[in-house]
């Protein structure tokens, strides 16, 4: 790998999953030159279009005043966690090369939106594609209210889904939909693909529960009917096997009952129930 004049490399605990990769080979990848950011926001669009397309590495060229270091905690506050687990950045003559691990959910949603892209997928991952698919195409009604869909879809993922935090891909929507099984994070993940299938905005929130070990965890939060924003969380919805909607749409106030986050990184929700 060559040696730049300085190396930046952020690895972002994701999903309560916590893994520490090495340095990125540049060597791996393809480089873009075509991204030019002058702002913090310019980052996320750049994440949204690379998800997109599967790219997983762009040049970036700073025409703003801000520091690398600046724009990408931008990132990490904001919508990051709906479609990456970790990025790298390095930063050499002005210059920004940008990597970023893609999540499963933003993967499949490209490959959902773009046929042509699913020649990329694994066999996993072609495999959980068509389960989603299926999934929504048996569950969701053109008549139904956003309010019914996201509550029918809550429930069949809660149906597919057997909690399960034993090893690093139950943080996967793969694992939730192939092997049936995951955790916090794998559920917020399913949600959030069949949901940008039918396209209902939704965002991933990684936060902490609220109890004495600060435990991350990971819940959804969805744009419902007249456009208001509800916390959905179908993980800890399904404890033990057993259903319930003790937090599916709710609102921030009774959210934080139970779970912390950066409330100013996500909209508000309203103040009624």
């Amino acid at each position: 790998m060559r040696v730049f004049v300085k190396v930046l490399s952020i690895v972002v605990f994701v999903l309560s999953i916590g893994v520490v990769f090495g340095g990125e080979p540049e060597e791996k990848h393809s480089w873009h030159h075509s991204q030019r950011i002058k702002s913090k926001d310019d980052i996320l669009k750049v994440v949204q279009s690379m998800a997109k397309k599967m790219d997983t590495a762009v040049m970036l060229k700073n025409k703003g005043k801000l520091t690398p270091d600046e724009l990408f905690k931008n990132l990490n506050r904001k919508y990051y966690f709906d479609y990456a687990t970790h990025y790298w950045y390095y930063h050499s003559t002005g210059e920004l090369k940008f990597i970023i691990k893609l999540a499963e959910n933003a993967v499949l949603a490209a490959a959902y939106h773009n046929p042509k892209l699913r020649r990329k997928l694994s066999v996993d991952e072609a495999e959980a594609l068509k389960v989603a698919m299926d999934c929504v195409k048996n569950t969701i009604k053109p008549s139904m209210s956003r309010r019914q869909k996201v509550k029918a879809l809550h429930d069949a993922i809660a149906k597919m889904c057997d909690y399960d935090n034993s090893d690093l891909t139950s943080q996967s929507c793969v694992s939730v939909l192939v092997h049936h099984k995951g955790a916090c994070g794998a559920y917020a993940r399913t949600l959030w693909l069949m949901l940008n299938m039918i396209n209902i905005p939704c965002h991933i929130i990684q936060g902490k529960n609220r109890n004495e070990t600060n435990s991350p965890h990971a819940w959804a939060l969805v744009q419902m009917d007249g456009q208001k924003w509800y916390h959905v969380d179908v993980c800890k919805d399904d404890f033990n096997n057993k259903l319930s909607y003790r937090l599916f749409a709710v609102t921030d106030e009774e959210m934080a009952k139970y779970h912390k986050w950066d409330m100013s990184a996500y909209p508000k929700t309203p103040r009624e129930k």
